[in-house]
């Protein structure tokens, strides 16, 4: 995952996170469950915090850490530039807890019947350009500046997230979920969520045979070393 936990200067610990609030997005979502398992992996339980549901504005979060109504929030990489160059600093990465494939993408079955070739295309592209992102992230915020509307995020501040963000892809070539990724994601945002007595089997789930093809591929053209 590619989410950072941020805090108040005043917040040096994890420890001094015990009876303060923190901001995620919804109560009982991947922010809530992924920031309390955070604390409790350091020494808390989820009863020593207080979790505020506040949506998914970055900007609202860091403004609520530095009034003092809340003393820590999960950000993405670009909130927390932001947030550091508003004074606030990063208490850790939290895509350290472990591999967890934090995006991806659906298909129907009758679409893989019929383009398969399509398919392959598509996660060709999307390969490559996560590769493009981790080895010229100063050509990528080039980009951004010119393709996206970014705020008030300048080129210096787009490189270090850029550079943040791609802290959570494995190494080599990316795209293809390792085998503790699938087993996490399956848990933690399938079965838990859901109250599931046990998982549904990987295969009900994912098909990566086109992945995996991408990925040979480009390990033969030698990129991704």
């Amino acid at each position: 995952m590619t989410w950072f936990f941020v805090v108040h200067p005043s917040i040096k610990s994890v420890a001094d996170l015990k009876g303060k609030k923190i901001a995620v997005g919804l109560i009982g979502d991947s922010e809530d469950r992924f920031s309390t398992m955070f604390v409790e992996n350091n020494g808390l339980s989820a009863k020593d915090i207080t979790r505020i549901p506040m949506g998914t504005s970055s900007g609202a979060r860091i403004a609520a850490i530095k009034s003092g109504s809340l003393q820590a929030a999960v950000l993405d990489p670009g909130g927390m530039i932001v947030a550091e160059k508003e004074g606030l600093h990063s208490l850790a990465f939290l895509g350290d807890l472990f591999p967890l494939p934090f995006q991806g993408y659906v298909v129907t079955d009758k679409k893989i019947a019929e383009n398969r070739a399509q398919i392959r295309r598509w996660i060709r592209a999307m390969s490559r350009a996560l590769l493009f992102l981790r080895e010229r992230p100063e050509e990528a915020a080039d980009i951004g500046i010119k393709k996206l509307q970014l705020g008030n995020i300048n080129r210096a501040m787009l490189i270090e997230a850029t550079k943040a963000y791609t802290r959570a892809f494995p190494p080599g070539v990316p795209g293809l979920p390792s085998a503790e990724g699938i087993k996490n994601i399956l848990e933690y945002e399938v079965r838990v969520p859901m109250s599931m007595a046990t998982p549904l089997p990987a295969r009900r789930l994912l098909d990566l045979r086109f992945a995996e093809d991408v990925k040979r591929e480009l390990e033969q053209k030698g990129l991704g070393r």
